[in-house]
């Protein structure tokens, strides 16, 4: 009886260590994925604004065209 009850013990401590390194490693890889996705975002709005000062002086000074009389 003691040599189950010890067993058992020993199960769920092992168990319990195996849930807190998942734990730690769900938490550790969560982070990464989300400074990964926030580094990305970053850079993709640094493009679309540098992409945007390229061509906003086209919006400002619009071409003038002639119009067709007859």
């Amino acid at each position: 009886m003691r040599s189950s009850q010890s067993e058992t013990a020993t199960f769920i401590q092992s168990v319990s260590e195996q849930l807190e390194q998942f734990e730690w490693m769900k938490n550790r890889e969560i982070a990464r994925i989300i400074r990964d996705y926030s580094q990305l975002e970053t850079e993709f709005n640094q493009e679309a604004a540098e992409a945007w000062r390229k061509v906003e002086h086209s919006f400002k000074n619009p071409i003038l065209r002639r119009e067709n009389t007859a």
